[in-house]
């Protein structure tokens, strides 16, 4: 099966790893899969009010919709985790960097689940906006301990 089958833009179902899920359970996710792998909703509308940390794992297609509704997010005071492939190439990219997002580089190909399992053929990064929000909890249970930007 080729990578373009796995990744392409027909197949964007794809979900994160577990302990990658676990690091943001009772966060809001705009765009979940059901358990037949397709997304239950695209969630581009705005986050509830009484949303205050959001977790987006999106499709991969459609990045640059997703990291603006990502960054107006932030701006209404949310807390926002973005999984993302890391490709500093993208003008999405240039927009997390001047929106202050800290990139966590994740420095190995992750195994993602959905239809199919199988591993990225990238590295992913997870993007936070409005770190200053964090407690010390928060910076523990995501590494934030000594990260620069």
């Amino acid at each position: 099966m080729s990578i373009e089958t796995i990744y392409g833009k027909g197949n964007q179902d794809q979900s994160a790893p577990k302990w990658i899920l676990s690091l943001f359970e009772g966060w809001y996710d705009p765009c979940p899969l059901n358990p037949e792998g397709m997304r239950e909703k695209d969630g581009l509308n705005d986050a509830p009010d009484s949303v205050d940390r959001i977790y987006c794992h999106p499709p991969y297609s459609d990045s640059e919709e997703w990291v603006d509704w990502c960054i107006r997010q932030a701006k209404r005071g949310k807390l926002v985790a973005l999984l993302l492939k890391h490709d500093h190439s993208t003008k999405w990219y240039s927009k997390l960097h001047n929106a202050d997002a800290v990139a966590l580089l994740i420095n190995k190909r992750l195994a993602f689940g959905g239809r199919i399992e199988s591993h990225t053929p990238f590295i992913s990064t997870i993007f936070i906006l409005e770190p200053k929000q964090f407690s010390d909890l928060d910076k523990n249970r995501l590494g934030l301990m000594g990260v620069t930007k």
